[in-house]
């Protein structure tokens, strides 16, 4: 489910959400001619994006960046604005920055998933914020 679409000169950037795994990452597309790259080839780190990894080769570039990760939210009246799934689950995002190792986080979600397990969030409240907890479960 695209979150958001940008333009900014020959750059497309959309921003997905991805419910089954709970993961955000955005898509850039990027035509240029200045500086074509010959030969096929990829650069990590592109454009200062901390994870992303750039591939082009002549005057077409593309590359994908996980910005943080997708957890339920429980309350009726959220004071942040909330994603929305197909099924009407209400989901709140959690960007990268605040997620302790995010690296290691995600290249091991997919890989639980496919052994039958899933994450499960806990938020607790300590003054003026949230402090959220993720744990692998056996699927119910």
């Amino acid at each position: 489910m695209i979150i958001k679409y940008w333009r900014k000169n020959g750059s497309f950037y959309f921003m997905k959400a991805d419910f089954k795994y709970k993961t955000a990452y955005t898509d850039v597309i990027q035509f240029s001619l200045k500086d074509p790259w010959l030969f096929p080839k990829y650069k990590d780190d592109f454009a200062g994006y901390e994870g992303l990894r750039f591939y082009g080769w002549l005057f077409f570039y593309f590359g994908r960046v996980y910005t943080g990760l997708l957890y339920p939210s429980e309350a009726e009246n959220e004071t942040v604005k909330t994603l929305v799934d197909p099924q009407g689950h209400k989901w709140l995002f959690l960007p990268r920055e605040k997620v302790v190792d995010f690296e290691t986080v995600l290249s091991n979600i997919k890989t639980c998933y496919r052994n039958g397990k899933e994450l499960e969030f806990t938020r607790n409240y300590h003054g003026e914020r949230y402090d959220i907890t993720a744990k692998l479960v056996d699927k119910k």
